[in-house]
């Protein structure tokens, strides 16, 4: 059973790209606190 694994690889990619700039967002707004 092979599926385009690359493709979803490529996705959790960008979906962990994303969770890390919301990240970086929070910190940043701690820190100003």
């Amino acid at each position: 059973m092979y599926f385009n694994y690359q493709n979803l690889v490529e996705k959790q990619a960008s979906e962990i790209d994303s969770l890390q700039n919301k990240i970086e967002k929070l910190e940043t707004k701690v820190n100003k606190n």
